[in-house]
């Protein structure tokens, strides 16, 4: 019996906790550009060179609520 309860409490506490994530701040629409660059030596010489230049757009992200709803379960056991 108290194994039991302690196994719904656990449960309870892990599953009902609200699950939430929140980004960083960047709002939405937001164009991010980058550029990669690399140095390399061949010799004496030293040869520099720039990637494309690759844009990306902040999504808008959903707000959103998770609910987990737990049935009560119990458990006895009878003596043999």
């Amino acid at each position: 019996m108290v194994k039991t309860r302690w196994l719904s409490v656990a449960a309870t506490a892990v599953l009902g906790a609200p699950l939430a994530s929140h980004a960083a701040g960047t709002p939405a629409g937001t164009s991010i550009q980058n550029t990669a660059q690399v140095s390399y030596s061949v010799g004496t010489s030293t040869v520099t060179t720039d990637s494309n230049t690759s844009t990306i757009q902040v999504a808008e992200r959903l707000d959103a609520v998770l609910t987990v709803a737990l049935a009560s379960v119990s458990a006895s056991t009878s003596p043999r």
